[in-house]
């Protein structure tokens, strides 16, 4: 039988005191996170250890500390510590604790020389069952308080608000370990300042703990002027949430079409995304916070909308002061000549011989008129749209001042009105190449005296007269004849629709990697890299006696991929499923509409 004592390493060097901690699991595992020097009031102890954790909510209550026993320091085997006037008898008798151990030190070391555990029994008495050998952890506690364990299941065991009480999983030690440092944060608070103290020692002696922050807070003063501003900022937040939350939900936006075009439009959907995110982040005061929501999550999101802000207020003073708008708006109506005179002289070469094919010179002229026409009519279509493109972009483009996202959003939604000629040509080239590949599979059947049954959805046996068979023969080569012009236009026009696919999946990208991007946690892995614990290294320091080993525990960093995996903010704005290269060809063989992306919903996860 073993047991593990974790130390810290700033209180070895301490007199003799008081050991408090708490067990961690029911295994022999004991965390010491404090030692208290003498001379002190047991009442008073047993109130401050009574303060620290005040909820009865798990995880609270299981890592309630305690006095786990005492520390002796003494030179030449002789004990040094005699100005108490307790005695250690006495003390797991005051203090009624379910073990108690006895650590002895000599002075100048920096490694306990023996340990003995006593367990109550039934009776109350406290009986010496020491175990074979005593493991040592000596572990540094400013790292180890600052840390959070996300090594165990992929739960985050340091956010206490996602602890329930029906957890049918014990967590492991380590993770029972952060989480009992991140519950008794209170107890590592500095002492008062010397005018308190002052004040107080007429009352008696006060509890004196040692600890990585007894001679002082440290902290970054980055951080604390942060924790000062959160509360202003929020009461704003929540203030300028409730000006703009009667546009969201105004009933205005229910009245058909408008749902239809707001789940369409990449602008619209964004623009909810980003309400989300504020709905979240400014709940009202009286609200209480999301459970999954802890503060790294609330700084991951935060982090994300004002590197958001900030790109879109370089994109913007990169574009104004230098003009590029007003020169994008006077190339519009040109690009879209040249574009049109691009297709046109396709269109002609598909209405001859393309490539030296045979084809059916009257289908391929019949289409060749529909398309040419249809570029007409894109064409003042443009021309309409001309005079308000400029103003449109100019009011637009101040949206960047919210997000660069937002304006890829709306240059997605922008792209696909000015390619709607290109949308239409492939829907038309699509339905028609289906309806003539079904017709030769639907006759195809005929032949072998097959039909399919609507009712069952199966192939059944039929029996055709001859007028039928040959009724089926003559359209069977018709449509087969006609199939090789048919598919070249479709093969081309859904060729133009990917390359705008393409392009708009890369916007659409660029939105996913904007929104979900968890700048902050990737910044701290890179600065304080201990402060995601990802595994701990324990290594071996001396072993003192038979019965004691110390070593000492470093705690391994979480890998940047893992912070990505474990931090990436969902984000079902813009989310691009890549379709599986033989469901894609698949696909475009049979003629069904390839579909850029699927929409949903906006989240937070």
């Amino acid at each position: 039988m073993a047991a593990k004592v974790y130390f810290p390493a700033c209180c070895l060097p301490a007199q003799s005191g008081m050991l408090l901690g708490c067990k961690l699991g029911s295994r022999d595992t004991f965390l010491v996170m404090a030692t208290m020097s003498f001379p002190f009031i047991p009442n008073q102890v047993k109130s401050f250890l009574a303060s620290v954790t005040p909820r009865d909510t798990p995880p609270w209550n299981v890592f309630r500390p305690e006095v786990l026993g005492i520390c002796r320091v003494s030179a030449n085997s002789r004990v040094l510590d005699d100005e108490t006037s307790l005695t250690a008898h006495c003390l797991c008798k005051i203090f009624n604790g379910e073990i108690w151990l006895e650590v002895a030190l000599h002075g100048g070391s920096t490694s306990p020389m023996s340990c003995n555990v006593f367990r109550r029994d039934t009776n109350g008495h406290y009986n010496l069952r020491s175990p074979q050998t005593v493991v040592f952890a000596h572990y540094n506690q400013r790292k180890a308080v600052a840390a959070r364990w996300l090594a165990d299941d992929g739960r985050d065991f340091t956010s206490m608000e996602e602890q329930t009480a029906d957890v049918t999983k014990e967590p492991s030690e380590m993770a029972s370990f952060f989480a009992a440092l991140s519950c008794n944060e209170q107890m590592f608070l500095p002492p008062t300042c010397e005018d308190d103290l002052e004040e107080k020692r007429s009352a008696g002696p006060s509890v004196c703990l040692r600890h990585w922050q007894d001679a002082g807070r440290e902290g970054s003063i980055v951080v604390e002027l942060g924790k000062a501003a959160c509360r202003p900022i929020r009461r704003a937040g929540a203030w300028f949430l409730a000006l703009v939350a009667p546009f969201f939900v105004c009933r205005l936006w229910t009245i058909a079409p408008l749902p239809w075009i707001g789940d369409r439009l990449s602008t619209c959907l964004q623009l909810h995304h980003l309400h989300d995110r504020l709905r979240v982040l400014f709940f009202p005061p009286g609200v209480k916070s999301p459970p999954h929501l802890t503060p790294p999550r609330c700084a991951d999101i935060i982090c994300s909308m004002l590197l958001d802000s900030l790109l879109g207020l370089l994109l913007i003073s990169h574009i104004y002061p230098h003009g590029h708008l007003k020169a994008a708006t006077d190339a519009l109506p040109v690009f879209a000549q040249a574009v049109a005179g691009r297709l046109q002289e396709l269109l002609q070469w598909l209405m001859g011989a393309p490539a030296g094919l045979k084809l059916n010179s009257t289908l391929a002229c019949t289409l060749g008129r529909f398309f040419l026409y249809h570029i007409h009519l894109w064409l003042s279509y443009v021309s309409m749209l001309a005079p308000y493109v400029g103003p449109v972009l100019w009011y637009g483009g101040l949206l960047a001042t919210l997000g660069v996202s937002l304006l890829l959003s709306m240059l997605i939604d922008i792209t696909s009105l000015l390619t709607l000629h290109v949308y239409c040509f492939y829907v038309y080239a699509a339905r028609l190449y289906r309806l003539q590949v079904c017709g030769l599979s639907s006759l195809w059947r005929l032949f072998r005296g097959k039909k399919w049954n609507v009712l069952r959805h199966r192939v059944d046996s039929c029996q055709y007269d001859v007028d039928q068979l040959f009724l089926g023969t003559l359209l069977f080569t018709i449509l087969l004849f006609l199939l090789p012009t048919t598919a070249l236009f479709y093969l081309v026009f859904t060729l133009l629709r990917l390359m705008v696919i393409v392009g708009q999946v890369v916007l659409s990208r660029t939105i996913w990697l904007i929104n979900g991007l968890p700048v902050f946690s990737i910044v701290q892995r890179l600065l304080c890299g201990h402060n995601l614990a990802g595994g701990v290294e324990f290594e071996v320091l001396t072993q003192t006696s038979k019965s004691i080993l110390n070593v000492s525990m470093q705690i391994q960093p979480l890998s940047t991929w893992a912070v990505l995996r474990r931090f990436w903010l969902p984000s079902h704005v813009m989310v691009h499923r890549s379709p599986n290269s033989t469901q894609l060809v698949t696909t475009i063989l049979s003629g069904e509409l390839v579909q850029p992306w699927n929409r949903g919903g906006s989240g937070l996860g």
